[in-house]
């Protein structure tokens, strides 16, 4: 698992700089002709290697087409083009693909620069020769397990109240075992988002109170085809589709149903990618992620797509989670029930996704799970009742890692709720930290024994800082400011969430480290203590970060900040390798120590490399970081990435750490400006050790920097937060039990307090911890 981790994230982030690279779809591969560490890293075959090879040069395989058709179990409905590396950065790369295959009907999928489409065999073999195709592999059919899509037992469909929860949710509240109740440790979900990838959803079911929407449909994109056969607009089942499969509304009810969800107070949304029959092409799965990113993006929420999917053959939507996770969203999937190694389905396999084995009511692995390296966590997946389809009442029992993913998601969104700040990486390392280890019987040794935990105010690892009480806000004045502790602060923060900590490679992406597979401070056993910290919760409710204590630092600036509240900073590059410069993360700090990062409204850049890697609100610039990006020279030749920050926001450093300091896409030289009238130097002292550039502000910068403009005599305005699977394993046959009543369960509701008269400022903060 080791070796297969290294080499991924080799691959990935160019670690090994002995050779020049081979350039393979968006990724650099070094291969060492005298040791043969490559073919022993990722355990290849020789027709393997020989498909790699092929795309080195730029021909698609028909080897590797071949056998990416035969891992097919349910057949498959055309194929995925692939445009290769370079001519996949152009600024049309679909224009490029019509061009090439003209004549058929296309189906776009711009996040991983390929088209799907059925061709003839001419048209194949023409494609296949093309020497700017990088690849060419089967649309395969994912279908779902029948067992998971059962009809419930008529006995079942009675309707009761139910004052008990159901065993799953009751399980992942506690370490020891079930009580009959279920604690979401006061963490409803509300304010983030989970995309339910499936077979559409029944939202006026009982169960969601209003809180499952309309959302897309691989099937049925405009409700004006002929006919939409087995497929519903917007995802939405109703009275006249009810016997559509259930599966996904069952899903959707475990992420965020009142009475059977994790997630009380989250929103979800139906993405049909599986026909009511259960079954859909991989093509429309990927849309449907490209769709989802979309959606979360331009709702601006913390978002988790959940996929209880899957089918035959690893590797199939690797490029596609890791776009996702690029944007902020977070992928969780089910392993499969195949009670084989998951590493050989997909999306089970992708090393981005958040991967979900089954257990059942005694702590044991559920007979059909899937297992091995892959399998990040497992929850309850065996007999779980939820909502299902025929009416706005009824419920389903039945199992499947299906029933397993979901329980995560709604986990997942409870963090993502409490902290939109964290990537998705780190949302994953929490999980996984959070959960309940060595309680799970039956596992073979190379699976995790790992059972999920949602207890937030008993992690005594760590894992999370506590969240505050949700509620109404405080009464309309401005608290006092905090009365400094008595004790010095420590000069660094350790916390052991790193997924790949002790494991003797230091993995957080600080100074001296060999990878960047965590966050800065989780991987002390490795790394030993670093400065820093998480960034802080949010209030239940709450849409956007609450601002900082008045003793640490001024409040955020609005979102539209008038003119003058604001200066921009940017980090200009110079003698860059070539025409684009990729960083992984850029962060403003206001203490010397960086322990406390300034968020910036709005994020600069000279440019987008690749497209789909650069938007205007990056959340690389924000604590926690994200995926690489980079800018392009812009008119005058310049590299630069930088913010917008608050106008009496004080930089004394800003750390940046690119891609990979010996690829082609690197800096020799940085430099620090800041907007003041024109662009300005601003004098800095540099270190720079490997692929981490620290620049130390100098002290003369900070008393030069402008002053706010003068107070405006109306009242100041409180401080308040800005406002708003192929066929699989089949599983046991489920046993009917009781269907609970769902009840309303709705948040409480305050109006924010009126503006308070101005009070005089606070006491000067303590100097910073050294």
């Amino acid at each position: 698992h080791e070796h297969q981790k290294k080499a991924s994230h080799a691959i990935a982030e160019q670690k090994d700089t002995s050779n020049p690279p081979l350039e393979l779809g968006r990724y650099h591969l070094n291969i060492d002709s005298d040791n043969g560490d490559l073919e022993h890293a990722l355990s290849l075959s020789s027709s393997s290697i020989a498909s790699i090879l092929d795309v080195a040069l730029g021909t698609a395989s028909r080897s590797a087409l071949d056998t990416s058709i035969s891992a097919c179990p349910n057949g498959h409905s055309g194929y995925i083009i692939e445009l290769g590396i370079e001519h996949g950065r152009t600024s049309d790369p679909m224009s490029t693909l019509r061009s090439i295959i003209s004549d058929v009907p296309l189906r776009s999928l711009p996040a991983i620069h390929s088209v799907a489409a059925n061709l003839d065999d001419a048209a194949l073999g023409d494609v296949l020769t093309n020497p700017i195709i990088a690849s060419v592999t089967a649309d395969c059919i994912i279908s779902l397990d029948p067992s998971e899509m059962a009809a419930p037992d008529p006995r079942t469909i009675v309707r009761a109240i139910q004052n008990d929860a159901t065993w799953g949710i009751d399980r992942i509240d506690s370490r020891t075992g079930t009580d009959g109740t279920y604690d979401n440790d006061g963490a409803s979900g509300e304010g983030a988002l989970v995309y339910v990838l499936d077979t559409g959803i029944r939202i006026s079911h009982d169960d969601f109170g209003g809180r499952a929407e309309a959302g897309w449909s691989a099937g049925c994109r405009t409700n004006n085809e002929a006919t939409c056969g087995s497929w519903v607009f917007e995802g939405v089942i109703d009275d006249s589709s009810s016997s559509c499969s259930g599966h996904g509304t069952h899903c959707a009810s475990t992420i965020g149903g009142t009475t059977y969800g994790v997630s009380k107070g989250v929103t979800v949304v139906a993405v049909q990618v599986l026909s009511c029959g259960g079954s859909g092409a991989t093509s429309g799965i990927i849309e449907g992620i490209e769709w989802a990113v979309a959606d979360a993006r331009a709702r601006g929420k913390p978002a988790v797509i959940s996929m209880s999917l899957g089918g035959g053959g690893g590797g199939r939507f690797d490029s596609i989670v890791a776009w996702a996770a690029d944007q902020g969203v977070l992928t969780v999937v089910a392993a499969g029930n195949s009670d084989a190694d998951a590493c050989n389905f997909s999306p089970a396999s992708a090393p981005l996704a958040l991967t979900v084995g089954a257990t059942t009511r005694t702590d044991a692995k559920s007979s059909f799970s899937n297992h091995g390296p892959c399998v990040d966590i497992h929850a309850p997946g065996s007999q779980i009742t939820a909502a299902w389809v025929r009416s706005d009442s009824q419920t389903n029992t039945i199992s499947g890692t299906s029933m397993a993913c979901p329980h995560v998601s709604g986990v997942a969104s409870q963090i993502r709720a409490m902290y939109p700040l964290l990537t998705p990486a780190e949302v994953s390392t929490a999980i996984v930290c959070l959960s309940t280890a060595d309680e799970i019987s039956g596992l073979p040794g190379s699976t995790v024994n790992k059972l999920l935990f949602n207890g937030f105010t008993h992690d005594s690892s760590g894992c999370l800082a506590p969240a505050p009480p949700a509620g109404p806000p405080s009464p309309p004045s401005l608290p006092s400011p905090p009365t400094p502790s008595p004790s010095p602060s420590p000069t660094g923060v350790c916390m052991e969430m790193c997924a790949h900590s002790s494991d003797g490679d230091c993995d957080d992406g600080g100074a001296g480290a060999e990878y960047s597979l965590c966050t800065l401070g989780t991987d002390c056993t490795d790394c030993g203590t670093r400065g820093g910290s998480l960034p802080p919760p949010l209030p239940e409710g709450a849409s956007s970060p609450p601002p900082p204590p008045l003793s640490l630092l001024p409040p955020p600036p609005p979102p539209s900040p008038p003119v003058g509240s604001s200066r921009s900073w940017r980090v200009v590059a110079s003698q860059v390798d070539s025409f684009a410069w990729d960083v992984n993360s850029l962060r403003f700090y206001g203490s010397a120590n960086q322990s406390n990062p300034i968020a910036p409204s709005s994020s600069l850049s000279s440019g987008y490399y690749p497209i789909q890697y650069f938007h205007p609100d990056n959340a690389v610039l924000l604590p926690g970081g994200r995926g690489f990006w980079g800018g392009r020279a812009d008119s005058a030749g310049e590299f630069y990435l930088g913010g917008v920050l608050p106008l009496d926001a004080t930089v004394l450093r800003v750390r940046l750490t690119e891609r990979d300091s010996s690829g082609a896409h690197s800096a020799n030289a940085v430099a620090l400006e800041v907007l003041d009238g024109t662009w300005r130097a601003v004098p800095t002292t540099i270190t720079r050790n490997g692929d981490v550039w620290v620049l130390a502000v100098a002290d003369e910068e900070s008393p030069s920097s402008p002053s706010p403009p003068p107070p405006s005599p109306s009242p100041s305005p409180p401080l308040m937060p800005p406002s708003p699977e192929p066929s699989l394993q089949p599983s046991p046959e489920p046993s009917p039990e009781p269907s609970p009543s769902p009840g309303p369960n709705p948040e409480p509701t305050s109006m924010p307090p009126s503006p308070p008269p101005p009070l005089p400022p606070p006491p000067s903060p303590p100097p910073p911890p050294p």
